[in-house]
């Protein structure tokens, strides 16, 4: 089977909230009296959330890659459930070290319906994710992926 590279589009919400956080940490450097500490390390988190957005998955037929900006990440199909998500378990999702927006959604939330879990996508439409969940260690991660 021929790799299908797929782009997803990042939803409004993300898009609004990385240029708001961009903007933010241009500015911090002339209007916060806090001096630069602050404002560098606003400028690492930027940094640090660019380099994990995923950009695109490639379904290769036995398995799945999420590209991102440095590096990748890889699931075999073959050790890994995937299924489509059911948003009541996303109900009062909660990012206990994650970000919600910027740059997409990248890092660990918990929710009753799922516990924890990780997530990788640049947008929450449903019918664009896919809950991936490993045969062995029952690990959870949430990706941009299309379930035909």
């Amino acid at each position: 089977m021929k790799n299908k590279k797929t782009f997803f589009k990042p939803s409004l919400f993300v898009i609004i909230i990385t240029t708001m956080l961009v903007l933010f940490t241009a500015y911090s450097f002339w209007w916060l009296e806090t001096g630069i500490a602050v404002s560098l390390l606003l400028l690492s988190l930027n940094i640090a959330l660019f380099c994990f957005m995923p950009v695109y998955t490639i379904d290769a037929g036995d398995s799945i890659t999420v590209k991102r900006i440095i590096g990748k990440r890889i699931f075999k199909k073959s050790d890994w459930h995937i299924k489509r998500v059911d948003p009541k378990q996303l109900n009062n999702c909660i990012r206990t070290f994650a970000s919600g927006g910027a740059f997409g959604y990248i890092g660990f939330f918990y929710s009753k319906g799922l516990g924890n879990f990780t997530v990788m996508t640049l947008n929450f439409k449903l019918d664009q994710i896919a809950l991936l969940e490993h045969k062995e260690s029952h690990k959870r991660t949430i990706i941009n992926y299309c379930i035909h």
